[in-house]
């Protein structure tokens, strides 16, 4: 809510959210999609789907309030983009991010990683 100079409390839209990604995107791990917003009444609701109206992948899991989307077991088909729209009384806004799909192998004489980035 917003509080005008007459004393009058009013509704306030939801702000454009920002997106944003935890984990390593990395094929069999686990992946965490983020949206927030920043400004807007009370309450504000969260939803993810895929741009290309592709079903949620069954690994996701949301959460309405915080915005989360969680996919627990990352797979190549569920590389794409994702959109997260922010709602509440008065309106709503949305923002998108690219999620990738990487494999990485291990060498065999060393420890080390090589990751092939799949866009």
């Amino acid at each position: 809510m917003q509080k005008l100079p007459s004393g009058i409390l009013t509704a306030v839209k939801p702000s454009v959210p920002k997106c944003w990604l935890e984990g390593g995107e990395l094929v069999g791990e686990a992946v965490s999609l983020h949206c927030h917003s920043s400004k807007g009444s009370s309450p504000l609701k969260y939803k993810w789907r895929r741009e290309s109206k592709d079903p949620m992948p069954a690994a996701a899991t949301q959460d309405s309030a915080t915005g989360e989307l969680r996919i627990s077991n990352h797979t190549q088909s569920f590389a794409g983009i994702y959109l997260c729209e922010v709602n509440n009384a008065v309106g709503a806004e949305r923002c998108r991010i690219s999620l990738r799909a990487n494999k990485c192998k291990r060498k065999t004489h060393t420890p080390t990683h090589t990751c092939i980035i799949h866009t």
